[in-house]
């Protein structure tokens, strides 16, 4: 039997998202929105979970 990883990746809420891209290193890669920032995790976070069927969303 083999066992599947467990993920955990860290989800925002709207009103986070001016910090994150406050704080963040990495602003220039970051969508501009978090609408469009939830768009995209959706969507990621979508055909992760097709392959483990094992993720999770945290809030912060």
């Amino acid at each position: 039997m083999s066992k599947k990883a467990r993920i955990a990746i860290a989800w925002y809420k709207p009103e986070q998202w001016a910090l994150l891209k406050a704080y963040s290193v990495d602003k220039e890669v970051i969508e501009d929105t978090f609408e469009e920032w939830a768009e995209h995790a959706d969507k990621q976070f979508e055909g992760m979970e097709k392959g483990s069927g094992r993720l999770n969303r945290h809030f912060g």
